[in-house]
């Protein structure tokens, strides 16, 4: 029989519980250089945040080089997301990435600007 003060800990538990499924998915971070060797497990990595409700952050702040491949993938994952209603957001992205976005024309694919993000 379990008494007024383990029942008030088993609600306070799966509270805390509760409330750790309903966060804020952390941003998607990602590496200083991703490459071609690096696409399928980010392909899987963002396939799993397509249906996600939440704004889908990826953090671009520390990239210092990017392979088309990798830039093709987020591209497909930004369309994924349009598709399903749901949006992707940019958390400052380096002057390298938004580089090369601007030379591979993939800067409105991928919804981002200069400036974006914070």
């Amino acid at each position: 029989m379990a008494t007024r003060k383990t029942k008030k800990k088993a609600a306070k538990k799966a509270k805390k519980k509760s409330a750790a499924r309903r966060a804020k998915p952390q941003p998607f971070e990602l590496s200083a250089e991703p490459g071609i060797r690096d696409v399928a497990e980010l392909y899987q990595a963002l396939a799993k945040r397509i249906e996600e409700a939440e704004p889908v952050v990826i953090d671009a702040s520390g990239v210092t080089r990017i392979d088309t491949a990798v830039m093709q993938t987020l591209v497909a994952f930004v369309r994924a997301r349009e598709a399903a209603e749901r949006t992707v957001e940019w958390k400052a992205p380096s002057e390298t990435f938004l580089q090369v976005a601007e030379q591979l024309d993939l800067t409105r694919h991928l919804a981002c600007e200069s400036g974006t993000g914070g």
